[in-house]
């Protein structure tokens, strides 16, 4: 894989930072990644203490309080930041032996490599351990740069100012502390079973108009839309926000390439997202029909995630010097949460081949993924993650609580509607 697409072996440095500036993120050699390995390493987990076997990790559906962090990622993850003095490979694989199985970690620098470019990557490389070549079109594409693969702006463009997205510079703060530490909330996996799935499509399709697409009919809402709504309705309900008037929002990233003019390719492994915010206050966001708040939803993506709202965020990072003063989270509150989906991204079908070692209880899924997790790592207040879509329809979902909001999920009002769909984990 590094021999076509030679940049995911070197790091992430920056270069020109100053006290007004900070600099400019580039990939470099980074000679650790120059060995037959490259960014593949391998830890035998199988003699520490504790440590589940992968049948039982299976049996016990993949809870993340056997998936921990420390253990089996050689990185700590988002939404933590980098001191400007650590190293930053670009990608890092660690193949983590347990009794019975493997369980394979893929870490992308979140700079260079946003979610999408990351499911990308894992698609690639189990496409070339089956022994199949990668397109040269999807090759071309993830070695095209930035600069090369954005449409280009004009001078004269009438750029948003994209205000929301400015917070005060963070040049010269002293960096969080390193490395970041477990506190009392954890990361804990939930399960919605294909029939809560399709329960939730029915909502978007008998609560909402539909719109033509091509010669079909087709709920104005997506399922992932309500699927949001969902969550974002019951991770505040556990919140016990006494004042009905208080705002939350819902910050969402969404996948940028396609929502250019012209699109950017699928291929394109690089960080190309935007963060539409959804207001409401916390009395609607727990007393309208869900429908209702997929709706507004929707409606924030199509009017922010424009390719001109797009191409305005590119000339924003062009332009501006001390880029710490630019953050998607920049106005969010303590009421809000942000929500990243991983549903569509199919990583259940990456097919590792039929002789990668990959064995499954089923004959004909011989090299396809068994579970596909998160690690529990540490921080994560008010993220939400949409796990990808598995084979049966249903998807799991990460979200980072205390117990007692874990307890609260179940009981008091407005419980019925989360314990007939969901189902924890652990």
């Amino acid at each position: 894989m590094v021999d076509i697409i030679p940049w995911l072996a070197g790091q992430v440095v920056i270069d020109g930072r100053t006290q007004s500036d900070s600099g400019t993120n580039r990939v470099i050699a980074y000679p650790p990644h120059d060995g037959p390995g490259k960014f593949l390493r391998v830890k035998d987990c199988k003699e520490i203490p504790d440590m589940p076997t992968y049948q039982d990790i299976l049996r016990a559906r993949a809870p993340l309080s056997m998936l921990h962090g420390q253990i089996i990622s050689p990185c700590v993850g988002f939404p933590n930041t980098y001191p400007p003095d650590q190293v930053m490979p670009v990608v890092v694989m660690q193949a983590n032996l347990l009794h019975g199985g493997i369980f394979l970690t893929c870490c992308g620098q979140h700079n260079v490599l946003d979610g999408n470019a990351n499911a990308r990557f894992i698609h690639h490389f189990a496409k070339i351990c089956s022994g199949q070549e990668l397109h040269p079109d999807a090759v071309a594409a993830a070695n095209t740069g930035r600069p090369n693969a954005v449409p280009a702006t004009t001078l004269d463009a009438n750029f948003d100012s994209l205000a929301y997205l400015r917070k005060p510079s963070s040049l010269g703060e002293a960096p969080s502390q390193w490395p970041p530490t477990y506190g009392k909330s954890r990361w804990h996996c939930f399960h919605l079973p294909a029939s809560s799935i399709t329960a939730l499509k029915h909502i978007a399709r008998d609560g909402c108009p539909t719109v033509l697409q091509g010669d079909k009919s087709v709920p104005c809402v997506s399922t992932n839309d309500v699927l949001t709504a969902f969550v974002w309705r019951h991770v505040l309900r556990v919140r016990n926000l006494e004042d009905g008037t208080a705002k939350t929002n819902c910050v969402r990233a969404v996948n940028g390439r396609a929502r250019f003019d012209p699109p950017i390719s699928d291929n394109h492994l690089d960080h190309v997202i935007m963060c539409p915010y959804t207001e409401l206050s916390v009395r609607n966001l727990l007393s309208l029909p869900l429908y209702s708040i997929a709706e507004r939803l929707r409606g924030s993506l199509l009017e922010e995630a424009t390719s001109h709202k797009f191409q305005s965020f590119v000339h924003m990072l062009a332009t501006t010097k001390d880029r710490s003063t630019i953050s998607y989270g920049a106005s969010m509150k303590p009421n809000d949460i942000t929500v990243t989906s991983f549903a569509s991204q199919g990583i259940y079908d990456a097919n590792f081949g039929a002789n990668s070692g990959l064995d499954n209880a089923d004959p004909e899924l011989q090299g396809f993924p068994d579970t596909v997790r998160r690690p529990d790592l540490p921080g994560g207040d008010g993220v939400v993650w949409i796990l990808p879509r598995a084979r049966d329809g249903s998807i799991n979902v990460s979200l980072h609580l205390d117990d007692e909001a874990v307890v609260a999920l179940s009981e008091g009002r407005g419980s019925e509607e989360w314990t007939n769909l969901v189902d924890y984990v652990g």
